[in-house]
């Protein structure tokens, strides 16, 4: 199996993945079939994993505390009183 990994290009990453080439070498050995995919597997779960690892540390960082939530909470709700007393007003001018 041969992996290549491109750079980022069009703002995506991408990778190929051709199983079944091998470098050349003297001729004589070539990587079975089996060894191949065991050669996949690990890439795979070891990319799996990494992602996985990635993944709750960025959720671990973007948690809030408590005390942010009920920050947050508070201005969510004062918008929407805003809002709701922008509304009235609109429709009250209306008339």
């Amino acid at each position: 199996m041969l992996a290549l990994w491109g750079s980022i290009r069009d703002g995506r990453m991408y990778c190929f993945c051709v199983r079944g080439a091998h470098l050349p070498s003297d001729g004589v050995t070539t990587p079975s079939i089996y060894q191949q995919n065991v050669v996949f597997s690990f890439f795979l779960f070891q990319g799996a994993g990494c992602t996985a690892l990635v993944v709750a540390v960025l959720a671990r960082k973007l948690e809030l505390t408590r005390a942010e939530k009920h920050v947050h909470n508070f201005m969510m709700d004062t918008q929407l009183t805003k809002r709701v007393s922008q509304m009235r007003y609109s429709l009250l001018s209306n008339f």
